[in-house]
Order: structure tokens, then sequence, then C-alpha cells
């Protein structure tokens, strides 16, 4: 299957933004980020949601082009999932241990309350490294347990978006606006299973455009002033407008990160922009990053306290990057290529339909 690195590309910015907007997040100073033209910085609701879009696009061609069994694609995401999360985590808890933070009276609450807050526990730890939910020691896997989460019915769907195109991605659509439109169901006890199908959606979006993008780059490859408009409407949403809170805005983030995926794989040269190096290998090292920035924040909030929070937050930024890079050489690449060579095991006999 021949990867696309503009795709790549647009994830490693999502995880840029998501840096960003937490830095924004962990010092009042940094507020300026807020300002209309730069705003979309801080859309990490946003860049969330467009890793959804993007592991249902990626993940649907990577079982129509190798047409793996069940065990062969969960064994992948289970090595490409876990190994940077619980090293993460285990790094996250041992600092927690050694050092146990101090908050920082004079930074946000969200930082205190996400970088250690006070109490973790043993089994807090371990209850993190199975992707059950808790996030204390390291707020952004909040995401990672919907894509594990997912990731378990992922063939299923696929077999069911081949079966019935129209049908699937139109139930998930109305499900994710029914489920934005409500808040009773979410103190109910399976409010877990109705939160994954809420998430679940975004996949499902991703999986459709995969499915059709043959079309949709032949019909957006004719009409250069809709790509245009698509592009101009997300900028308009992400950084022009104030967002919708709740259920519903995350909703509407799904539907501006759908477009805009749709208008990408129809634009050259976007396409062309985005497979330069230095964004190329922003989008190899997006999961590692995603998963350490809040860590070095952390750190380097309280050990640089006095100093300038523009030079901090440049530092957290380049220091992130840093790290994501030597951990996605020593957490991502041997765990990735391990779970290819675990998951021959069985692909004679696939135990689903392949596609």
């Amino acid at each position: 299957m021949k990867r696309l690195v503009y795709l790549d590309s647009i994830r490693g910015l999502a995880a840029l933004i998501v840096v960003t907007s937490h830095l924004a997040f962990a010092d009042h100073s940094l507020d300026f980020i807020d300002t209309t033209g730069i705003k979309l910085l801080r859309a990490s609701g946003f860049a969330v949601i467009l890793f959804f879009v993007l592991s249902g696009f990626v993940l649907f061609q990577q079982i129509e082009h190798e047409k793996p069994s069940y065990f062969a694609f969960v064994i992948r995401r289970i090595f490409r999932l876990f190994p940077p999360c619980i090293a993460a985590v285990s790094a996250s808890y041992a600092i927690y241990l050694v050092w146990n933070p101090p908050p920082v009276a004079h930074l946000t609450e969200w930082f205190n309350g996400t970088t250690w807050p006070a109490g973790i526990t043993l089994s807090q730890y371990l209850a993190h490294l199975p992707l059950t939910g808790e996030d204390a020691l390291l707020r952004p896997i909040w995401s990672l347990v919907y894509e594990w989460r997912v990731s378990l019915v992922f063939p299923i769907l696929v077999v069911a978006l081949v079966s019935a195109p129209r049908l699937v991605p139109l139930i998930a659509a109305i499900a994710a606006f029914s489920l934005a439109k409500t808040t009773a169901w979410q103190t109910t006890e399976f409010a877990w299973c109705l939160y994954t199908a809420f998430y679940g959606s975004f996949f499902v979006a991703g999986m459709w455009i995969a499915k059709y993008q043959s079309e949709i780059s032949d019909f957006l490859g004719r009409q250069r002033y809709l790509r245009y408009a698509i592009f101009a409407l997300v900028f308009y949403w992400t950084d022009l407008r104030s967002q919708q809170s709740g259920l519903m805005g995350v909703f509407y983030a799904g539907v501006a990160t759908a477009l805009f995926i749709a208008a990408a794989v129809a634009d050259p040269s976007l396409q062309k922009a985005l497979e330069v190096r230095p964004l190329a290998f922003l989008g190899r090292i997006s999961y590692s990053l995603y998963l350490w920035h809040v860590i070095v924040i952390g750190v380097l909030f309280r050990t640089l306290d006095r100093w300038p929070p523009l030079v901090i937050g440049a530092l957290c930024i380049a220091c992130s990057i840093a790290l994501a890079a030597v951990m996605y050489q020593l957490t991502e690449l041997p765990f990735i290529k391990l779970g290819r060579r675990f998951s021959k095991i069985g692909q004679r006999r696939p135990s689903y339909q392949p596609i």
C-alpha cells in the first residue's frame, strides 16, 4: 500500500496544534494564541477529531489493500498503540514518584490539574496501561481509549461499510448528531459505549472518504473553487468564530475535519506542499509528540519558572519534538515491526470474511 505522506503531515500539524493549545491552557500569558488569525493554533478539539478521521481513512486502506485476518489486524493495533503509551505513562509515573512535582500558583488550573495532580495511586497508574479511561498521569491518552475501542470493531465496520456504503455513514451521522444533542445518556452506566459510538462515527467518516477517494478526487479535482470554499469554511470555523462547547461542538469539528480531508485528497498543490521533509518528519513522530508533550510542559514550566513564558513555550515545542523523535525510534518503530511479524500468525485462516 502506497503511503500518503501528505496525510502523515496533516497528522503532524494536528499534533503540533495540540501542543500549542496546551501551552495556552498552561499559562495565561500565552493567551495571545487565541487571537484571530492564529486561533487555529488553539484548536485542539479540531486536531484530535482530525486524528480519528485520519485513522478511519488509513486503517480502511490498510484492510482493503492487505486483507488481514481479524487477529492480524488487532495484533498490529496492539503493538502500534500500547508500547509507546505504556512508555510515556510509566515515565510520567516515575517523575511523579521521584519528584512529586508541586503545583505552581500563578499557572492555570488546567496546568496544575493535568500535570501530576496530587494523590495518584499505583492502582491508577496500572489502570492507565490497558487504556480503560484513566488519564490522570497523561491526559492525552483519553483519545487513545477510543482509538483502541474502535480498533476492536473496525474490521466489522469495514465489512458493514462495503456492504451498505450509503446506509452505514448515514446511521453513524444520525447517531452522532443525536448523541451530541442530548445529555441524559451521559450519566448512565453504559455511557462509555455510547461515547465510543459517538467518537467512532468520525472513524466511519474517514472510512467513507477512503472508500470513495477516487470519486471524491475526480469531482473536487475539477471544482477548484469548491475546494477553496471548503478550506475557507474550515478556517472560518476553527479561527474566526467562537467554538460551540460540548459534544455538539465536537460534532461540528467532525464535519469540518471530514470536509477538510475530502478536499485535501483532491488538491495536488496542497499535497505537494505538505510532502516537504520537515512536515513529513513531523508526521512520522506525531504519535510520540502527542504522548510526550504534556510531560515536557509539566517539567519545563516548573524548572524554568522564572523565565519568560514565551521562551518556555518555545523550548517546550523544541524539546517535545526532539524527545518525540527519540521515542519514535525507541518505542514505535521496533514494535511496529514486531507487530507485523506477530500478525503473520494465522494469516492463512482469516477469522472474518476478507474484503
